[in-house]
């Protein structure tokens, strides 16, 4: 999957999308998927159909797979860090 430039937002959450469903249909067991807040919310959106606000520096998602339907364990936790942003900056 390539992007085209300039990607808008809507196009590039698709494209994460669609990158997350073809790879959770080609494995089995635990995946970890690293990325920037957009690519958080397109792989969420994509496997849950639950809209996800941007995700904040170095926070962690969990989704689960269960009877074959994908659930959002957690969203956006920032827990395991000292100190954490007041203010989600996008750039």
């Amino acid at each position: 999957m390539t992007p085209t430039f300039p990607e808008d937002d809507e196009a590039n959450v698709s494209r994460m999308g669609e990158a997350a469903r073809r790879i959770t249909e080609s494995y089995e067991g635990t995946l970890l998927f690293v990325g920037h807040g957009a690519t958080v919310s397109g792989i969420v959106q994509a496997l849950t159909g639950s809209q996800e606000d941007a995700a904040p520096l170095c926070s962690l998602t969990k989704l689960v797979k269960e009877d074959g339907a994908w659930r959002l364990a957690f969203s956006n936790d920032v827990s395991h860090l000292d100190e954490v942003e007041e203010e989600v900056r996008l750039n």
